[in-house]
């Protein structure tokens, strides 16, 4: 996180977070208008996309600004879920917590290829370490990846869901379902050893 550039860490927070707060704050005008009394379920939703690696709260090396930003839209829905909460008929706020998925960035190695290029950085103390988190990146991904197609689906029964969750998961892997139980000072152990 020392050796990031301000600007790489300032773009997650904008794109996953200040969009987030841009979209929400555009739609909800319509989304609360269309709340009326009269009208049958299911009420308007907004649905916020966070990550597995939110709901699991890993505190990954290497992986700060993107783990920062996934949190800080949990955290901004929860607020937002809690004020609608306090309105005659609320706009309704859900999570999607997708897991790893086939997508392009997935297809051309995102998962990763920040690791990969933080290690070619001239004059990074942690080449080493960030290898082995690309490879670890990599065989995660082989493992876990499932199709987007489902994400689509999930965000189809959510909107027209009579009483949709706070949160809805989608192809959340066993392991990161398994870390959000594990507490903090045991994970960061796991993180150090290897």
């Amino acid at each position: 996180l020392v050796e990031m550039d301000a600007a790489e860490v300032q773009l997650c927070m904008d794109v996953s977070v200040m969009g987030t707060v841009n979209v929400n704050q555009a739609f909800w005008p319509l989304l609360h208008r269309a709340t009326d009394p009269g009208r049958p379920p299911p009420l308007p939703t907004i649905i916020n996309t966070s990550s597995e690696v939110a709901l699991a709260n890993i505190p990954a090396a290497f992986t700060g600004p993107y783990l920062m930003a996934k949190t800080a839209v949990e955290s901004m829905s929860a607020v937002l879920r809690n004020e609608a909460r306090l309105l005659r008929d609320p706009v309704r706020v859900v999570v999607l917590t997708p897991g790893a998925m086939s997508t392009p960035m997935v297809a051309d190695g995102g998962s990763s290829q920040f690791f990969e290029q933080a290690a070619a950085r001239p004059g990074t103390e942690w080449r080493p370490q960030l290898v082995v988190g690309a490879e670890a990146a990599k065989q995660y991904t082989r493992r876990n990846t499932g199709s987007a197609d489902r994400v689509a689906e999930a965000v189809w029964q959510v909107v027209h869901s009579v009483a949709p969750p706070a949160r809805a998961c989608v192809g959340v892997s066993w392991e990161m379902w398994l870390a959000q139980w594990t507490p903090s000072p045991v994970l960061s152990a796991a993180m150090t050893l290897g």
